[in-house]
């Protein structure tokens, strides 16, 4: 694949990884180095019994994050990850992400961009990825040299005009593309993307204020189910690139949006996932001619794949009932906080009991919350040993779109607990 990325080009990633890692440590003091070989259930359940807290634990293994970003260049080569921060923008995340070797950042609010800039990061290094913008953040953009934009209706193009004038010109604008995406489990084309028969319209009010058109964006939705969806997309985006010419655009940039398989690559730098969804991008950059485009680079906007089974969330049972067979735990989170999309996206979440005893029996967990669907566990035959008020339960795969989308009051009591494994720091 085209394009160029900071980690394709470091000779000894293990090295630099870990030197990465070792300033995290000098900078978070409380994070916490165990061996290899500890289980997560181990590491969570020690841990909550020796710091008894009422606070929500967000356990990150910044080990496997590391291990996500090698099977990322592993599979991908120099497509370059511009980091979606409205995933997890929890501050120690964002420290660790921003201060890997080639690491750009998809920001979709000036707050997000006030985030990375704070951290350094270049103004380049950030595209505002959001195709809708208020008029602060186009004013924004105009004080801290944020070029890189996504937009996909001729309404846009015009507003950004009103509010730039003769700045305008110095935008480097992605089109947002439509995509048929309803085999996702997170669709999101009913709300975002231009049509093909509108780009003509687009194009030409974006030539009408000498606004730079420089490439195409596009996102297949969370939990793509569709094999054909890339191919599909970059035929599309292809169309469009041609329909540039016309307008005498000559645009290289391809942003394959995000919605990546989040499974862990291990040790090993493996994801088959991720390995089946780039022998379909290669195939589609060759057969739909992309592949042709001089200087053609390459980007996507991972988030998901950074923190979906890389956090595990520890919560506390605070009270126990018996009710219409089951048992029921009320536990210190619920779906205003980090299991929200329980009931917007009808996640299924699976306990694991840290403590308890005797035998499993059928049973329940529900939240604080005040209302009926603060319900955490959908199916009745969630199978648990009898705990009781102040046993400790954890969850896994809580990182993707959990703490970003809590309540600002649930946020409060949601604290990271940052630990690495020993090896990697050598």
């Amino acid at each position: 694949m085209h394009g160029n990325s900071g980690l394709s080009d470091v000779a000894d990633k293990n090295a630099v990884l870990s030197a990465n890692l070792r300033l995290f440590l000098e900078r978070r003091k409380d994070a916490i180095v165990i061996d290899d070989d500890v289980k997560i259930e181990d590491f969570v359940r020690e841990y909550m019994q020796s710091h008894p807290s009422n606070d929500v634990l967000c356990f990150y293994d910044c080990t496997a994050i590391l291990n996500q970003y090698k099977t990322w260049f592993a599979v991908f080569g120099d497509v370059q990850p511009f980091y979606a921060m409205k995933c997890n923008p929890a501050e120690g995340m964002m420290d660790l992400m921003t201060s890997l070797p080639g690491m750009c950042v998809d920001c979709a609010s000036v707050t997000e961009i006030k985030a990375c800039l704070a951290r350094g990061i270049s103004p380049s290094s950030i595209i505002f990825a959001n195709p809708v913008k208020s008029v602060e953040g186009i004013s924004f953009m105009r004080e801290k040299g944020v070029w890189c934009c996504t937009l996909d209706s001729v309404e846009e193009v015009t507003k950004m005009h009103s509010v730039l004038g003769d700045d305008a010109a110095k935008c480097r604008v992605v089109l947002r593309l439509y995509v048929d995406d309803h085999h996702s489990l997170i669709p999101l084309g009913s709300k975002f993307g231009c049509r093909l028969d509108e780009v003509d319209a687009i194009l030409a009010e974006l030539k009408k204020y000498n606004m730079p058109a420089v490439g195409v964006a596009f996102h297949v939705g969370s939990g793509n189910e569709d094999e054909n969806a890339y191919d599909k997309a970059i035929a599309n985006a292809k169309t469009v690139f041609d329909k540039a010419k016309q307008f005498g655009y000559s645009m290289n940039l391809l942003d394959m949006g995000g919605g990546w398989a989040g499974t862990l690559g291990g040790n090993a730098h493996r994801n088959e996932g991720l390995e089946s969804e780039a022998r379909i991008i290669r195939a589609a950059l060759e057969t739909k001619g992309m592949s042709a485009i001089p200087d053609l680079k390459l980007i996507a906007e991972p988030g998901r794949y950074f923190n979906e089974q890389v956090i595990t969330l520890g919560a506390t049972v605070t009270h126990v009932t018996e009710r219409n067979g089951l048992v029921v735990y009320r536990v210190n989170e619920g779906v205003t906080g980090m299991f929200k999309d329980t009931v917007l996206a009808d996640l299924n979440v699976l306990p694991v009991a840290l403590e308890g005893a005797g035998k499993e029996q059928p049973s329940r967990i529900i939240g604080p919350g005040f209302t009926e669907k603060d319900i955490i566990t959908k199916e009745k035959d969630v199978l648990l040993p009898r705990m009781k008020a102040g046993d400790n339960i954890m969850f896994r795969n809580m990182g993707a779109y959990t703490m970003s989308i809590s309540s600002e009051g649930a946020r409060a009591s949601q604290k990271p607990v940052y630990f690495i494994r020993k090896s990697s720091l050598n």
